[in-house]
């Protein structure tokens, strides 16, 4: 019995012991790599253009900019707040200054009546059809 008691007393005080011991998870550098640990530079992301069946692709281009948001402190966590509060990972205010090659659609584009597969979130109507490109986001080399 009183190994039990010894036993669970050790196990207490590493409890105690392991919760007294910060983490500083704010403090985290996170690396832009893929799964297999190439450094990711640019990302890319579909553009769709849709239009009525009967109408021909025009002409256009398409120009994004990318201004870094706000920081967020990390938060520690709060289980006693209304509602509870989870601790959180610190949100940096940007990341460089990535930027966005622009998209452009021409006359002679090849343009899809159906969905094409992984074009989820694209929404036709009956009597619509779609042209689509990709954009590609460059991140500078140095953060």
């Amino acid at each position: 019995m009183r190994k039990i008691k010894r036993a669970l007393s050790a196990a207490a005080a590493a409890l105690v012991l392991a919760a007294a011991i910060p983490l500083n998870v704010g403090a985290v550098d996170f690396d832009y790599t893929d799964l297999a640990g190439t450094a990711i530079t640019n990302v890319t992301f579909d553009k769709y253009l849709v239009m009525d069946q009967a109408a021909e692709v025009p002409n256009v281009t398409f120009e994004f900019t990318v201004t870094g948001g706000d920081a967020i402190p990390a938060q520690d966590a709060d289980p006693t707040a209304n509602p509870p509060v989870l601790s959180t990972v610190a949100i940096k205010a940007g990341i460089g200054t990535p930027t966005i090659q622009p998209v452009t659609f021409a006359d002679g584009d090849t343009t899809s009546t159906t969905k094409k597969s992984g074009d989820d979130s694209v929404v036709l109507g009956t009597h619509d059809k779609y042209a689509d490109k990709v954009a590609t986001v460059v991140f500078p080399s140095t953060i």
